[in-house]
Formats: C-alpha cells, structure tokens, sequence
C-alpha cells in the first residue's frame, strides 16, 4: 500500500508519517497515543489497523521463536491475542458465510494434497 493511500485510510497528513520517533520505546509509545487518539475518535478502521499489526508483530515472534510453548516471555501477550482472535474469527466467518456472493480472494494456504494419506487408501 502506498503512503498517500495509507494516510487517507489513517486520515491522517503524510508528514505524520515521516516524524516517527527513533527508537522503539519512543515508537512504542507514539503507537499508544495513536491507538489512543484513534479510539477517541471513533476510528474503527485506525483503531482494527493497530490491532492487527500488534498482531502480526505477536505472530513474527511466535513464528520466530520470541514467544515459545509455556514460556513465560510474551506469555500475556499471547493470551490477549488469543481472546481478541478468539473473539473476531467467529464474526469474520458470520460475515463470509453471510455473503457467499462476495468475492474474498483467493485463501493465502489452500489444502495440500497428502501424497502418503492418498497412498495408503486415505481420501
């Protein structure tokens, strides 16, 4: 996505995006008064693309081994993520079941054929 197109869909001005602070506590925190200005403003598509960057950066760490199997590092971070996708999935679904018409795209992992189940008889 271009930067015009980002900061129309942010509402914001491009010159916002060039004065992120340096550092990740300063970012850190400029992401939270972002997310913060946006709930106050009633931006529903500001406020879902921080969410899901927030998780996307949790599931690079999962994926990347930043977050291990009963770890305590990023443990409650994986839980919230957990609870929030827990909690969209089932509208994401509600909404693609509801309109069948829509054109979703292509799915990103479709079903692999199992050469070994289909060798031993397996469908």
């Amino acid at each position: 996505m271009s930067e015009r197109r980002a900061c129309r869909t942010l509402g914001q001005h491009r010159s916002t995006q060039r004065k992120v602070p340096q550092g990740w506590e300063a970012r850190f925190q400029h992401s939270a008064r972002f997310f913060g200005d946006a709930v106050t403003r009633r931006d529903t598509t500001a406020v879902l693309t921080c969410v899901f960057d927030r998780l996307y950066v949790l599931r690079n760490q999962i994926m990347h081994g930043g977050a291990t199997w009963n770890a305590s590092v990023n443990r409650g971070q994986v839980t919230d993520g957990a609870e929030i996708l827990g909690f969209l999935l089932p509208v994401f679904v509600d909404l693609m079941m509801d309109n069948p018409a829509e054109c979703w795209g292509r799915p990103y992992y479709p079903v692999a054929n199992d050469d070994r189940a289909t060798a031993r008889g397996h469908q």
